[in-house]
């Protein structure tokens, strides 16, 4: 085989063009990659920043709208008349009266149910009463 080395000043001028040529022109589609990925990734970073940042305020409005249901459930409680007056009653009942305090208990927990009810969500209440120890216990 006859390999025959060509040097570049050795080609004659149309020949030296379409080589420089054919260089530019991959140069500048090697460059027009480059620059189409950075701005590609550019882009993608800023909508996923976007996204993230949507999701963000997305979660903080529902956490700041269930404090705000929670803050609203707490004050119809404490303003609901069944409820004030269940925990003003005296905790000490004599054992005839228990069906009395069924009732009451039963009143209180509807009132519950329908404040709660009133509110989107599922929420469980707990009303704590303090009761007085009878001494014959200690």
């Amino acid at each position: 085989m006859n390999t025959r080395k060509v040097k570049f000043s050795g080609l004659s001028i149309k020949s030296k063009v379409q080589y420089i040529f054919t260089v530019f022109v991959a140069i500048a589609i090697l460059l027009c990659f480059v620059f189409f990925v950075s701005i590609t990734r550019l882009k993608l970073t800023g909508t996923y920043v976007d996204k993230n940042e949507d999701k963000l305020n997305s979660v903080q409005k529902s956490y700041l709208s269930v404090m705000e249901n929670v803050n609203n459930i707490s004050k119809l409680i404490m303003i609901n008349d069944s409820v004030l007056s269940y925990l003003r009653e005296d905790g000490a009942l004599p054992n005839n009266e228990s069906e009395v305090r069924r009732i009451s208990d039963d009143a209180v927990r509807s009132e519950l149910y329908s404040i709660l009810n009133s509110f989107s969500g599922s929420y469980t209440v707990f009303i704590l009463k303090q009761r007085e120890v009878p001494s014959n216990n200690i």
